[in-house]
């Protein structure tokens, strides 16, 4: 029986989504394998041809294996690019990449630089299969700024190509490119995204006290937890909250486990207290609707408002991690962990520096002239106190009483 928002067509149902929009599925079985495939169409004309394109070749068509000849050149066109955008937009059940919606904005953007930077030797487009990593991607990224997105969406471009075989492995020029790690803003310079504790406080009270209050619960879950503000939006929209805690899992403060999807597809669980708790629950009531934009403008209002130093609360991430590396018996790993990282690789590289041992003496430092030994404080105050004791008897007319020996 098909849902209320379905209906079928002859390549399998036509889902209308919360805004109205009619989205187009091919969902057939065809030579014992089924196929489910989501179509980037407007109307079931054009689903129609997409549905013959399908027939002709399923396994082509769904997995995008369709190759150009060997002597076509492979051109990052609008068609590539909207060929790739479409998977990287996918939900993961269809084995896309689920991408956020501010990412792909990013993406299409990058794309559209990268295009227009690789040209051969007469001006022309080049061909994906020549690019060089010495001679076209580093000269091309040095003198712009945001080379670590950059380089994200070049890598994620071309493992794409090579996953759907359009590229060869010996023709991926940034296979061994790092995408390079982020900096650690109040050691190195650029903004300090430290939140003071009282300044979070303060703004979050300020936004339970609006009609909407749910972008302070949303803040508050946020300080709680550091995830991610998209996966703050992920978790308003599938998230749960488990309670009681498993007894295995149990310790002072942990009140209950918040569960939100991972963009890797996996389910991230996070310890949480009463205050966040309550805050998930609220957030959790009827599933309302939650837009990280808004969320994020909410929350600088509310500074500006309080008069406070604008923070975005995509800095609770940072604000988090910092915190847990300057506590002594914390690990790496479990401080990367907490947010949702595999290893404390990240930490380690990124907030390292924030362990860094004092200074000691070295061979090139000027000779220090030795410290005087200090006096025991602890056995002059001891000294004065028997003294007043002594001097008290002798005012009250005791005899004085003898000192032990040794």
């Amino acid at each position: 029986m098909a849902r209320k928002n379905t209906r079928n067509w002859p390549g399998g149902y036509v889902r209308t989504t919360g805004d109205g929009r009619p989205v187009w599925y091919i969902h057939k079985r065809v030579g014992g394998v089924r196929w489910k495939k989501a179509l980037q169409v407007a109307n079931e004309d054009q689903a129609l041809v997409e549905l013959a394109a399908f027939l002709k070749d399923p396994k082509a068509y769904c997995e995008g294996v369709a190759l150009p000849a060997p002597d076509e050149p492979l051109l990052l066109d609008a068609r590539l690019v909207k060929t790739y955008l479409a998977h990287a937009a996918a939900p993961r059940s269809e084995n896309g990449r689920e991408n956020s919606r501010k990412w792909m904005r990013a993406k299409g953007k990058i794309l559209a630089w990268w295009a227009s930077v690789l040209v051969d030797a007469r001006g022309g487009p080049l061909d994906l299969r020549k690019v060089e990593l010495a001679r076209h991607v580093l000269p091309a990224l040095e003198p712009v700024r945001g080379k670590r997105h950059r380089r994200e969406a070049i890598k994620a471009l071309y493992a794409w190509l090579a996953a759907t075989g359009r590229v060869r492995a010996s023709e991926d020029p940034v296979a061994r490119l790092p995408v390079g790690q982020g900096r650690v803003a109040q050691t190195q310079g650029g903004k300090d995204k430290r939140v003071p504790r009282e300044h979070v406080l303060k703004v979050i009270d300020h936004l339970l006290m609006k009609e909407d209050s749910r972008y302070g619960h949303a803040l508050t879950v946020s300080a709680a937890t550091g995830w991610h503000v998209t996966e703050i939006e992920r978790f308003v929209q599938r998230g749960e909250v488990i309670e009681p805690v498993p007894l295995s899992l149990q310790e002072p403060g942990v009140e209950a486990i918040l569960s939100t999807p991972h963009k890797s597809g996996r389910q991230h669980y996070t310890k949480v207290g009463r205050d966040a708790l309550l805050a998930a629950r609220a957030l959790l009531a009827g599933r309302r609707g939650f837009s990280v934009k808004w969320y994020v403008e909410t929350v600088k209002a509310a500074c500006q408002e309080l008069k406070l130093p604008p923070f975005s609360p995509a800095w609770m991430r940072h604000t988090s991690a910092t915190l847990a590396v300057e506590q002594p018996g914390v690990s790496d790993i479990d401080t990367g962990k907490f947010p949702g990282h595999a290893d404390g690789e990240m930490v380690h590289n990124v907030y390292g520096v924030l362990r860094t041992l004092p200074k000691v003496p070295t061979i090139l430092d000027a000779p220090t002239p030795p410290v005087p030994p200090q006096p025991d404080v602890a056995a002059l105050v001891e000294e004065v106190r028997r003294l007043r004791e002594e001097l008290e008897e002798l005012r009250a007319g005791k005899p004085k009483r003898k000192r032990a020996s040794g």
